[in-house]
């Protein structure tokens, strides 16, 4: 084997030549490139041999190495044409290692050895030789045929038995051998007619190759075929139809009968096989006609060697016919895509320039220049020359922009190439490039937050709802797992469906709100993630009944309380019924309804307050049970009943009070001494704005008074002593209560005032028209003399005054009238210290407090009281003046 290396000129190509055998078996090593050009650099782990041409009979390994893949034949034509004394194939082999590319240029010679016999076209044949024919007469006997190349072509014949006959060997101008069979002897017809011979061919190896002749002995032909003209030329076009008649060949002879009829036939030996198949001739007719497509390409030109032949003689014409060129091939695209020649493939993070594949342009017309570009690809690629100054159309497909395999996952894209004959011819290709995935995309949810409603009280386990992510990746990169963002007691998350799952029974009272952050993770290298939010809204059930804030309500109105009398307004609220549901929404709702109203004292609404429906009479006192029911808004709903009860008492026994819009505080107290010996507590009550005013008022008052009743207690003393009065009590005249053994009694008159308005004894003074009158028209003055170490005893002494009136029937008469009044209005008063009083008598005493046991207490009457009031009103200090405490209305005389 024999390795013959050029180097070009040019960085992109190298020509190597290797040489092997005809017969090489598959798999048989050819060379190494890497080694035969003696470039280290060429080897690497990323760089790729790849053969773009003569793929059929060569490949090449990721090393260099060159092996044959297909068992070589040289003559069985397709490498080689017959008549070519050399025969090679020429290959091209890309060498790209990252975007680096190289092209070389094998020439793969094909050593031819002897391995094919000769063989004559037919095993016999039948010859005729008149009986006159001369010693020395020729007969062209056929040639046999040896594909193999000329170094082992045919040699020399050999006829046997070689009594009457031998070979005289006749080369032709192309350098082969044709054999004559030479007369030697003279025939005898009569004496032998058939002569049985065998011609064997021999071959420059050494291999030989027979036929059979007949050769039968003929009466004389005095006449040879002849052509009218001994050669001729044609020129024929390549688009020549079949069954064309090309050419009518012409001969004669001068003998008759069976010896002038003459037939053609092809000279089998100087007569290339390829033409025989293309050409027909008509043997009767001499017609030469087309039998099969021309091929300018293949062969240009055919010379037909013409046998004219009338039995025993023959002639021969030479027609030669030159096909001449049209464009009638169009271009030949072929691409290689690394291993597969069907479908490209590329990463969609593959760097701009690089590489897809190899295109290849060949056209079978020569002399033909190629265009080649690509159609419908959108710019994504290009195509970059790799020819050579040889004219060879060799093209890198590359990646011309970044790609995205979401945008465009597969290219169909035409690559068109054209000649540039009359009319030009084009091709176009479809290819296929299929850009492969990488994890460039996260998963995404379709919103950023789903809203997901459930009723509480839902089945443990069971689906909530189903997310699903989005991934526009493909395979690996688009399968998602589903996981939660933080762990949570309440649900778990199905990782490969997305389906989120109650852990729990959820209750609206509790919790009516989850949010889950979801993620979804896909499984790339490295992995992407995207993420959303669950709000779960926990939906109310009907699950609570609603209930009383108290199982049983009692709204009672005791005595002296400031807020319920007889007399309450109709439409007044008295009470609210408080009630509550933990359900939410119309679950929630509560409607109050009363049940059986009673008379129809009260009413309550659907909000739970209590009104007074009629006016309240005294046989309304005493419990009023009112049953009320509460139902939600649930379906159904739910409902619970409760009873209310509300006590009515006599407002004979409630305080009344006189109030006002601004504060008020009380200014006094006084106690009143009813007939039945009852004692009542009344508070004179005034606004802030009116106390100051109030208090000096009543202080000047009381110290006018205390002097009055002081120099009228002297006078009296005086007079008394004048007139011989008792003297006053002394220790012995006291009981064992500190009461006054002996009694006396004065008689001072008595002022009668009209009051401008009634005041009524209570906590507080009013002057509401509504409440009763009480005119005093004789008051009695008691002075009260109360032991420190006896609080209950009483020292009462009298002093009656009567208006100009002596008569004691009118004191008795005006005491039992002022007693009817006041037991109409007074209040009793609890907190009273005095048990007994010494005197059926109305008589009232001012006092500074309960712990002034020791003083003695003058009271006005509440004529006095009436006088000061409007001034009080009138005279009110600033408002704005802190208020004055006053000590009380009283004057003090000692022991």
């Amino acid at each position: 084997m024999r390795r013959i290396l050029h180097l070009a000129a040019a960085t992109l190509a190298a020509h190597l030549s290797y040489s092997i055998t005809d017969g090489t078996r598959i798999g048989s090593y050819i060379g190494n490139i890497v080694q035969d050009l003696s470039e280290i650099s060429l080897t690497s782990s990323s760089a790729i041999f790849q053969v773009v041409k003569g793929a059929d009979v060569i490949n090449v390994s990721p090393e260099g190495d060159l092996r044959v893949i297909t068992e070589i034949d040289r003559e069985n034509g397709q490498l080689c044409s017959k008549d070519d004394h050399t025969c090679s194939v020429d290959a091209e082999i890309l060498y790209r290692k990252d975007n680096e590319f190289k092209l070389f240029y094998v020439d793969l010679e094909i050593v031819d050895i002897n391995d094919n016999i000769p063989e004559f076209e037919k095993s016999s044949i039948e010859l005729h030789l008149p009986e006159n024919s001369a010693i020395g007469s020729t007969i062209r006997l056929p040639s046999a045929i040896d594909p193999d190349s000329s170094e082992f072509s045919i040699d020399r014949y050999q006829v046997s038995p070689a009594m009457f006959f031998e070979i005289l060997p006749r080369q032709h101008a192309n350098g082969k051998i044709i054999p004559q069979l030479v007369l030697k002897r003279p025939l005898d017809f009569e004496k032998r007619e058939l002569h049985e011979l065998e011609l064997v061919a021999f071959d420059k190896g050494g291999l030989t190759g027979s036929m059979k002749i007949n050769l039968l002995v003929d009466d004389v032909n005095d006449h040879s075929p002849i052509f009218e003209e001994s050669s001729v030329s044609i020129e024929l076009s390549e688009s020549t139809a079949m069954g064309s008649v090309i050419y009518k060949l012409n001969a004669s002879d001068g003998d008759r009968g069976r010896y002038g009829v003459i037939s053609y036939s092809y000279d089998d030996v100087l007569t290339d096989a390829l033409s025989r198949t293309i050409f027909a001739i008509n043997s009767s007719t001499g017609d030469i006609t087309v039998s099969s497509e021309l091929n300018y390409e293949k062969q240009k030109k055919h010379v037909l060697y013409i046998e004219a032949f009338d039995g025993s003689e023959s002639a021969l014409m030479t027609v030669t016919i030159n096909i001449f060129n049209v464009n009638d091939n169009p271009p030949e695209i072929d691409i290689k895509f690394g291993e597969s020649s069907v479908e490209g493939s590329i990463s969609e993070n593959a760097p701009v320039g690089s590489f897809v594949g190899f295109v290849s342009i060949t056209d079978s017309d020569k002399d033909q220049k190629l265009n080649v570009s690509l159609v419908n690809d959108d710019g994504d690629f290009e195509l970059e020359n790799m020819s050579d100054s040889e004219g060879s159309n060799g093209y890198i497909l590359k990646v011309a922009k970044p790609l995205d395999r979401e945008r465009v996952h597969l290219y169909r894209i035409d690559l068109r190439a054209a000649d540039n004959g009359s009319p030009p011819l084009t091709t176009t290709k479809t290819i296929s490039i299929k850009v492969e995935d990488v994890n460039d995309n996260a998963p995404f949810f379709q919103r950023d937050m789903y809203h997901v409603n459930i009723l509480e009280n839902n089945d443990v386990g069971k689906s909530i709802v189903s997310l699903k992510a989005t991934d526009v990746d493909e395979g690996q990169n688009a399968e998602i797992e589903y996981i939660l963002g933080e762990e949570s007691s309440f649900f778990s998350l199905e990782r490969g469906t997305g389906d989120l799952i109650a852990l729990q029974s959820l209750d609206a009272e509790l919790n009516s709100r989850h949010v889950i952050r979801i993620i979804a993770v896909d499984r790339g290298s490295p992995s992407l993630k995207g993420e959303t939010s669950v709000v779960i809204n926990v939906l109310d059930e009907n699950d609570n009944d609603p209930a009383f804030e108290q199982v049983e309500y009692d709204f009672s109105f005791p005595e002296n309380t400031e807020e319920v009398t007889l007399d309450r307004k109709v439409s007044e609220k008295v009470a609210t019924i408080k009630v509550r549901d933990r359900d939410q929404g119309a679950n929630g709702e509560i409607i109050i309804t009363q049940i059986n109203p009673r008379s129809g004292i009260f009413r309550i609404n659907s909000a739970g307050e209590v009104f007074l429906a009629s006016k309240l009479k005294r046989s309304n006192l005493g419990a009023n049970p009112v049953l009320i029911s509460i139902s939600d808004g649930g379906s159904p709903p739910l409902q619970i009943n409760s009873r209310v009860s509300t006590n009515t008492k006599d407002s004979q026994s409630v305080n009344i009070y006189v109030t006002e819009e601004e504060t008020e505080m009380t200014a006094a107290r006084v106690r009143a001494l009813l007939p039945e010996f009852k004692r009542q507590s009344l508070s004179l009550r005034a606004s802030t704005s009116q106390l100051a005013f109030f208090l000096v008022a009543i202080f000047t008052a009381l110290v006018f008074v205390v002097f009055i009743v002081t120099f009228y207690v002297v006078v009296r003393r005086r007079s008394k002593s004048q007139r011989n009065f008792p003297p006053p009590p002394s220790s012995a005249d006291m009981s064992r209560c500190n009461q006054i053994k002996n009694p006396h009694h004065y008689e001072t008159p008595t002022h009668k005032p009209k009051p401008k308005r009634p005041l009524i004894a209570g906590k507080s003074f009013t002057t509401s028209p509504r409440h009763s009158r009480v005119e005093f028209e004789r008051v009695k003055w008691q002075v009260e003399l109360t032991s420190a170490n006896h609080p209950q005893c009483t020292i009462e002494n009298s002093f009656n005054s009567d208006s100009g009136r002596d008569s004691a029937s009118d004191a008795s008469a005006s005491a039992t009238n002022e007693q009817a009044q006041i037991q109409q209005i007074a209040l009793s008063s609890p907190k009273s210290t005095h048990s007994s009083l010494t005197s059926a008598r109305p008589t009232f005493s001012t006092f500074m407090d309960e712990s002034d046991q020791d003083s003695v207490h003058i009271v006005e009457s509440e004529r006095e009281i009436q006088k000061i009031w409007p001034s009080l009103e009138k005279n009110t200090p600033n408002k704005n003046k802190p208020p004055i405490h006053p000590r009380s209305i009283n004057t003090s005389m000692k022991k």
